[in-house]
């Protein structure tokens, strides 16, 4: 994710934890690029290797946001049975 980007960034960490968690696809449009798949983490990594990843993202490259913990992943995954 580039410097400043919102996703990254934000205050609350849900969906930046989520698209981890569970993968994510970009829209599908006639005119558009080709669609891009991101792939779930869920079954491939730890809570806390998740933690860590996010937190990476989040204080890399120019950008200046809290961490994300391990206790924030699992907290998450509980509630989305994952």
């Amino acid at each position: 994710m580039p410097a400043g980007n919102p996703a990254a960034l934000g205050a609350h960490t849900t969906s930046l934890m989520r698209l981890m968690v569970e993968g994510g696809n970009s829209p599908d449009t006639q005119q558009g690029p080709p669609r891009k798949n991101m792939p779930a983490y869920a079954g491939k990594l730890t809570n806390t290797e998740m933690a860590q990843v996010l937190t990476f993202i989040r204080t890399t490259w120019g950008n200046n946001a809290s961490p994300v913990t391990t206790r924030d992943v699992t907290q998450l995954r509980a509630y989305i049975y994952k």
